[in-house]
């Protein structure tokens, strides 16, 4: 990993990103979404760290705003599984039923953390109401029955959710602490960042109002936002679920990045950093632990790491939903090396080490999935060709 990532990052007008702010405003002319918000960063320098457009009629977005990331944040609850697995609190191919007996029904006694992580545990589709305490999502997760003729690790499928309602309350269980609070306090502290949340606390709400938080707006592949909605309530923004609910600035999912680049080390100013995960931890982490298996999700081969997204753009097999792009991917010009994680229909976050680039941004607008293909991918070249590295 690149250990220069250990300096602070700088501001740098030496990246002009005229593509790339042409291709969110693209979008917004489209109507797909009203504003997005973007942090790039190459080396030490910092290429955009800016919001774009409106979160509503009278409010810009602007660096600051608070922005969910949806799945995007998948890998820091990857992360805090792999702090346990350093202590020797758990093992990767653990059988889950270690540590959750009641897992165990219906025959998913053999899917191990590692099929977690990998999305090769063949349990998908649990009856999940995130409206419901804790304790009654991961008993319905527990409940759910296996897909049929699925060998967990010989089959691979996207599992939005119900893999992460698992690896949340191994969190709770192995270290003691519901797995929001100890995410933010052994990832998201020694990375000094507060600012950061799960389901949004009153107090935080208060603290910030509503208009930090950044207002989504839904199925706008058919109607374009509604800048006259009011912004977000609290009841919409305090449901904690360790593989969707994230919620924070691209800027802090940069510096999440820039700490894995930096081999796990947490980069202070002025200060010797403090570190989050071993460099070998990291390392494995993103490599590819699940290659060349077809998602039955997603309907393409995938590569994935552990919790991770590996850049699969070398399989020939391209098409996602009728367009020629890979799903969540990381354009033509990333190296084959790249790792991160897309959010629904929304956002994508990810670090290039050949690069040494960083990458986080969050569109508004839930266009779809063909449509924010599109986004995605002409987003993400946008970048790489207003820094040179196509």
């Amino acid at each position: 990993m690149k250990e220069h990532f250990l300096a602070a990052a700088e501001p740098s007008e030496n990246f002009p990103m005229t593509r790339t702010r042409a291709a969110i405003q693209q979008g917004i002319q489209r109507g797909w979404h009203s504003g997005a918000q973007i942090f790039v960063q190459v080396g030490q320098a910092v290429a955009i760290d800016e919001g774009i457009g409106l979160m509503r009629a009278g409010h810009p977005f602007t660096a600051e705003t608070i922005c969910p990331w949806f799945s995007s944040g998948k890998p820091v609850t990857a992360v805090a599984i792999a702090q346990l697995w350093e202590h020797n609190l758990l093992q990767l191919d653990d059988k889950i039923v270690r540590h959750i007996p009641e897992f165990g029904q219906h025959g998913k006694d053999g899917i191990t953390v590692r099929h977690a992580l990998t999305h090769t545990g063949g349990f998908r589709s649990p009856n999940i109401d995130y409206d419901q305490p804790w304790d009654e999502m991961v008993r319905a997760v527990c409940a759910t029955v296996p897909e049929p003729d699925w060998r967990p690790g010989k089959k691979a499928g996207y599992h939005a959710a119900s893999s992460w309602v698992i690896l949340g309350e191994l969190i709770r269980r192995l270290s003691g602490h519901v797995f929001d609070a100890y995410i933010r306090q052994n990832i998201f502290a020694p990375l000094g960042i507060s600012e950061v949340w799960y389901g949004v606390d009153e107090a935080a709400f208060l603290r910030r109002g509503p208009d930090a938080f950044a207002k989504v707006y839904l199925n706008t592949a058919r109607t374009a936002p509604d800048l006259a909605q009011p912004a977000p309530q609290l009841e919409n923004l305090s449901r904690a679920t360790p593989g969707g609910g994230l919620r924070c600035t691209a800027r802090t999912m940069g510096k999440f990045y820039r700490m894995l680049l930096a081999g796990g080390a947490a980069a202070a100013d002025g200060q010797a950093a403090p570190r989050v995960l071993r460099p070998q931890t990291v390392e494995a982490l993103v490599a590819r632990h699940r290659v060349g298996l077809r998602d039955e999700t997603f309907g393409r081969p995938m590569d994935w790491g552990l919790g991770f997204m590996v850049n699969s753009a070398h399989y020939p097999e391209a098409t996602s939903h009728g367009q020629r792009h890979e799903p969540y991917g990381y354009s033509a010009f990333a190296s084959a090396r790249t790792f991160g994680h897309g959010g629904m229909q929304s956002s994508i976050a990810f670090a290039d080490p050949e690069n040494a680039l960083i990458v986080a941004w969050m569109c508004n607008g839930l266009a779809g999935e063909p449509r924010h293909q599109e986004r995605n991918a002409a987003i993400n070249a946008a970048i790489y060709e207003d820094l040179g590295m196509t």
